[in-house]
């Protein structure tokens, strides 16, 4: 799938009319203002300090736009003039949840700022194709303690799990799903315990602390709203080809009662198990590989025994 194709499936439905607000759009926005959006930008930096830093990097810089609201620490509400809170169409963030030291409070932000009607569209990397490989999925629990301890830096278990289980393949952080190259951590694990210190600092220091795969993160939505931290639903949940998956929310309450929501919650667990066993497809010697490949060598036989019989 090109850029253009992910880009027209993540704005589907969406036209330049819409109010948008778009989170960390850095040097590739989805929604830019010189394309005729009416996109709203919020980032870390503003568009000079954007441009100098990554005019450092091998990307291309004028892509880069006006940033309408600097966010730097704190709720990201707080960082959008009260006007424009509840005004928005469509929420849309590629590749910034995870990066979120406190999700509850993103994504209650979220819910602030959009409309009623309103959408919540994120591209979030799925654990099973990034450099989050080896670390396990997030839970309510985790989320709730963030919150709970309204984290505005990332913790010492996130730097250290970040630095000891980042994951390469052929020196890269995604890859396509049938991929099976093998897999390389990228950093000796003393360097990880060095690493974890900057949990100490004062100034923020970035970090994935959120991982994912589809199923896990609908569980955590449903948990959440299940016990009052959000008032938001999933509406689609789409996989993409490479690196990462798209979720489409709505504002919504769930209203299953609890037998019901157990058994939504047992085949989302379920589901995390199956896909979690995915990433044995990529692992040489597995038993879901070997199968495979022994589904294959039963084929060809079956063939050339078709063959043989064609000629006789």
């Amino acid at each position: 799938m090109t850029a253009i194709q992910r880009k027209d499936v993540i704005l589907a439905g969406i036209d330049p009319s819409h109010k948008i607000i778009e989170i960390g759009p850095s040097y590739n926005p989805l929604t830019p203002k010189s394309e005729g959006w009416n996109t709203f930008s919020v980032d870390y930096a503003t568009k000079e300090d954007l441009v100098l830093e990554y005019s450092q990097h091998n990307v291309d810089t004028s892509k880069i736009e006006d940033v309408d609201f600097v966010w730097k620490s704190g709720r990201l509400t707080s960082a959008v003039p009260i006007i424009h809170q509840g005004t928005f169409d469509v929420f849309l963030a590629s590749h910034v949840i995870e990066h979120s030291t406190d999700v509850i409070g993103f994504l209650k932000s979220a819910e602030k700022l959009i409309k009623r009607d309103g959408r919540v569209i994120l591209a979030i990397p799925d654990k099973r194709v990034c450099f989050d490989f080896y670390r396990y999925p997030s839970t309510a629990s985790d989320a709730i303690r963030a919150h709970l301890d309204k984290r505005s830096r990332h913790s010492w278990k996130t730097f250290f799990d970040s630095d000891a289980y980042t994951t390469y393949k052929l020196g890269h952080p995604g890859w396509f799903r049938q991929s099976v190259h093998p897999m390389s951590l990228d950093r000796a694990l003393s360097e990880a315990l060095v690493a974890a210190q900057r949990s100490e600092r004062a100034d923020y220091v970035d970090a994935h602390s959120w991982i994912f795969t589809p199923s896990s993160f609908q569980l955590l939505i449903h948990e959440l709203c299940e016990l009052n931290f959000l008032s938001l639903v999933v509406t689609r949940v789409e996989i993409m080809p490479h690196t990462e998956f798209l979720v489409w929310l709505e504002i919504g309450e769930v209203s299953l009662g609890p037998e019901e929501s157990n058994q939504r919650r047992v085949q989302l667990l379920e589901n995390i198990i199956l896909e979690l066993e995915e990433q044995a497809l990529q692992i040489d010697g597995s038993a879901q590989r070997l199968l495979i490949k022994r589904n294959l060598e039963l084929e060809n036989e079956l063939k050339s025994l078709r063959d043989r019989l064609g000629e006789s």
